[in-house]
């Protein structure tokens, strides 16, 4: 689809993106149905339908009582087919499904791109077509590791945004997840903790496996014999997080301290803590969220620059890299140490 319109001029944001997509080809002889085309481009019907009459003035489209909207003709200049000017995003399903952190680093990659006369296109993962449409290259999201292969071993110019699978060589920008649990493990230990616990989801991402080999590490490291360490997966529901934590309170030896690798979780185990009268347990996020500043106590956490994600990856966007080693760039998070990183005090 074409690049999401920004809010100033929204009007004409909207018509310059459906004329985006005509002129590249996305679209050939009709334009998708107003329900889809607003709710693709995030706009509302009336907006859309203002777009959509400039196009007619303009002579690009004409509306067919009860049929849509034809294309009738392009006669903006194109680039050359040999140099689109256009990116491609790749998301496992819509932008609903994204982290707040997510959608701000790609709204940031937007307005990078668009002030050097590139488009965005997002695509979701079920609906990825089997001949790519021609773009100067792909960003891949949350992708899986079958994917991430077909990319590598078709040619196609991309960067992922985040951690490649084993086996695949792309060019990558992303946390050192790996680093960031091994100095959160660390942290935990040095704070008195000897029971601690890596609370994740199964790990169908690369990130999440540099993550539990590096908590593992952080706490193989330890200089104390009593430590123990556990990785605790849940199937990332709600219901599925509460299970876990179910079982693990109800163990011999109960964890005091959790390091959670997701945002959304960490409000789950906050909440279900708080039911089940455990305020003491030590907690600790691997993830950053806007929304988690606005709890009580304030969570401690790894944060990053947003906008830092978004300028690493325009730099591997616009580089022609033919290395066969492609650039790993990882980013080094700080640490928030809120309020819910408890001491333990000996008994």
């Amino acid at each position: 689809m074409p690049f999401i319109p920004q809010r100033l001029s929204l009007v004409r944001q909207t018509a310059d993106s459906l004329r985006a997509g005509i002129v590249n080809g996305h679209w050939r002889d009709w334009l998708p149905g107003e329900r889809e085309l607003a709710a693709n481009l995030l706009v509302g019907r009336n907006t859309l339908r203002a777009a959509l009459r400039e196009l007619s003035a303009a002579g690009l489209v004409k509306a067919i009582q009860g049929s849509g909207h034809r294309i009738v003709r392009v006669t903006e200049p194109t680039l050359p087919r040999e140099k689109p000017r256009s990116i491609g995003l790749l998301i496992p399903d819509g932008l609903h499904a994204l982290r707040p952190n997510q959608t701000l680093w790609i709204d940031q990659l937007r307005s990078l791109l668009i002030k050097r006369g590139l488009d965005l296109q997002l695509y979701h993962q079920h609906r990825f077509p089997r001949a790519p449409y021609r773009h100067a290259c792909w960003v891949l999201v949350l992708c899986n590791a079958t994917l991430q292969r077909r990319f590598a071993r078709d040619g196609i110019p991309c960067v992922i945004a985040g951690t490649p699978h084993p086996r695949v060589n792309l060019p990558s920008v992303d946390l050192d997840h790996r680093s960031l649990c091994r100095h959160a493990a660390g942290l935990l230990i040095s704070r008195g903790h000897r029971r601690i616990v890596f609370l994740t989801r199964h790990p169908i991402y690369a990130g999440d496996r540099e993550s539990e080999i590096g908590f593992t590490e952080g706490a193989r490291l330890s200089r104390h014999a009593d430590v123990f360490a556990e990785i605790a997966r849940h199937d990332d529901s709600r219901d599925g997080v509460s299970r876990t934590l179910q079982r693990l309170l109800r163990s011999p030896r109960p964890p005091t301290a959790l390091l959670v690798g997701d945002s959304h979780h960490f409000l789950t185990v906050g909440s279900f803590l708080a039911r089940a009268g455990n305020p003491n347990l030590a907690l600790l996020c691997r993830d950053d969220d806007p929304f988690l500043s606005h709890l009580v106590p304030e969570p401690a956490r790894y944060t990053f620059s947003s906008a830092s994600l978004a300028s690493n990856l325009l730099k591997l966007i616009l580089q022609d890299n033919h290395a066969i080693v492609p650039p790993a760039i990882r980013l080094h998070p700080r640490l928030i140490q809120g309020e819910s990183l408890l001491t333990l005090v000996p008994s």
